[in-house]
């Protein structure tokens, strides 16, 4: 199993915690297919307000066929860790050229860009939702440790 699935599963878990998760969860339905340097592939995929995370090919063609539901991203091991960790954000390892989107498909009069556009900046978000979370209920469980004096 790649080492990143059980940590993309507790990030999502987090971001579904936060209270802006349900909405952000059922704000697209689409695939996410991770390659990462190093690493086995995984996918995240966003349907129906739930989000899961599987190890391998999502098997969706997203270069051609599958273009509508699925994007690629592509970056190393050690990039996506520190995303997860909350130590780097997604959008600095972009512009850095960290992180790389495939292009979903060529621009064209019929192309709605608000929906390609917003797809970078969900992902960006369910990221920041998990890591707000993750400070909101580790603060939580100080204060319950301190209030119960099983913390000095």
């Amino acid at each position: 199993m790649s080492s990143f699935v059980p940590a993309m599963r507790a990030l999502v878990e987090l971001a579904l915690a936060h209270p802006d998760g349900a909405a952000t969860a059922s704000a697209f339905d689409h695939v996410f297919q991770f390659e990462v340097d190093g690493e086995r592939d995984l996918f995240l995929q966003a349907q129906g307000g739930r989000i899961t995370v599987e190890e391998g090919d999502s098997g969706l063609d997203w270069k051609i066929r599958d273009w509508q539901r699925v994007t690629c991203l592509h970056t190393s091991a050690a990039v996506l860790r520190e995303a997860i960790a909350g130590q780097r954000l997604l959008a600095e390892a972009f512009f850095a050229g960290e992180l790389g989107f495939a292009a979903s498909r060529a621009a064209g009069r019929h192309a709605d860009a608000t929906v390609e556009g917003s797809l970078a900046p969900w992902l960006y978000s369910l990221f920041r939702l998990a890591h707000e979370q993750a400070g909101r209920v580790g603060y939580e469980q100080i204060i319950s440790e301190i209030e119960h004096g099983s913390r000095a």
